[in-house]
């Protein structure tokens, strides 16, 4: 089977909806779901994880206080890791606040099927805006720095052979130090050296290419978490289900609740049809947007 890989601690509310999401999603039911709760996490996410409906298993992360900047990617790399050395092919990677649509591990495993890439992401680039049409069957291979850790499918050689490597207690107790030194010419600088930035550094490294699709079949939800809108944690869990439910599936209501942190924050968490359904993949060009 191939493996899911979900990283949890404070969030169970989006938890809830995501795994609702992911029982409407053609295919899901084959796959194997690994949850990783990190140090700290709230105990909802347990009741959740014995209800989910798949086949699945979880990792609690023992806490270690000598870290800081290199918990949350512990957290991560650790689980991408163990699910890359049992899967059969791929391991996909979502984090809790992005919601899938009916077509998302269908679209994956489409694209590499038809291609040899570093990664395959479900949803919009953010990192770079590019001339994409309206087809729901067209996909684009980009060679930019591209890597954004929003609904991504990996086949396992890239975890195992490119990022397991950088797992290490060098990266973890240092993250912005060691990306400095192994990654001297990174195009991101000294900024986001956290698992995604590690990832992101490792992919303009190798000079290797990242699949997007034209409309997207995932977004970002996450309007609030522990570093945007952290007031909002500190409602109760039926207050943000509730909060969650109206406002992440409209994409008024979802520009309204974070445009006020700039244009950066909107931009990456807009909703898109999660029925969108394609027919035949066809990979076309697009243009960089400057």
């Amino acid at each position: 089977m191939d493996i899911v890989v979900m990283p949890a601690h404070s969030r169970p509310e989006y938890f809830k909806v995501w795994t609702e999401l992911v029982a409407k999603a053609k295919g899901a039911s084959e796959l194997f779901y690994l949850f990783c709760l990190d140090s700290g996490y709230d105990p909802r996410y347990m009741d959740l994880i014995y209800e989910f409906p798949f086949e699945c298993a979880f990792i609690e992360m023992p806490e270690d206080k000598s870290l800081a900047l290199g918990k949350q990617s512990r957290n991560v790399l650790n689980g991408m890791i163990a699910a890359a050395q049992q899967t059969d092919e791929f391991v996909y990677y979502i984090e809790e606040d992005v919601f899938i649509g009916v077509d998302f591990f269908r679209w994956h495993k489409e694209v590499h099927k038809r291609e040899k890439v570093f990664c395959s992401i479900a949803t919009k680039s953010n990192n770079t805006q590019y001339t994409v049409d309206d087809f729901a069957s067209h996909y684009y291979i980009t060679q930019e720095c591209d890597y954004q850790a929003l609904g991504v499918c990996f086949r396992k050689e890239i975890i195992l052979d490119l990022i397991k490597p950088h797992y290490n207690d060098s990266y973890l107790s240092n993250p912005t130090a060691y990306c400095l030194r192994h990654f001297p010419l990174a195009s991101i600088g000294s900024i986001w050296t956290e698992q995604d930035g590690l990832i992101r550094r490792i992919l303009e490294q190798k000079k290797m290419s990242v699949a997007y699709p034209c409309l997207p079949f995932a977004y970002h939800s996450g309007f609030y978490g522990y570093n945007r809108q952290p007031e909002v944690m500190r409602k109760t869990y039926d207050q943000k289900l509730k909060l969650i439910r109206d406002v992440c599936f409209d994409k008024v209501k979802m520009r309204l609740m974070s445009e006020h942190m700039g244009p950066s924050y909107w931009m990456d968490s807009v909703p898109c049809e999660l029925n969108l359904t394609f027919d035949t993949l066809k990979r076309v060009n697009v243009e960089k947007i400057t």
